[in-house]
């Protein structure tokens, strides 16, 4: 039997880093859902290894796409600047700005 399978894994595994991460970076994640991951991670390494699975887990890092909804703050800016440019006298509302992760 071979098994093929894919894990969305996140850079949320490395924490909080100064600059870009590469994957021989360590791992530490700070919060419940970096943490999640991690075990994840883990746990696909060790089937990979202990039972020659074919899996392997793709770090992915935030992005950007055109079908995310008007909620994330990039396509809020976007939508608002095209209404601005439209009409001149909307203005641009993005809400709380002291939001942090």
């Amino acid at each position: 039997m071979m098994v093929e399978f894919f894990f969305a894994g996140s850079s949320e595994i490395f924490g909080n880093t100064e600059s870009g991460a590469k994957i021989s970076d360590p791992h530490k994640p700070v919060s419940p859902y970096g943490i999640a991951k991690q075990a994840s991670y883990n746990l696909v390494k060790i089937y990979r290894d202990l039972y020659n699975l074919k899996c392997v887990t793709g770090i992915l890092f935030n992005h950007e796409s055109h079908i995310r909804s008007e909620e994330f703050v990039t396509q809020k800016i976007i939508t608002e600047a095209i209404n601005c440019s439209k009409n001149k006298s909307h203005k641009l509302r993005l809400g709380n700005l002291k939001i942090a992760r």
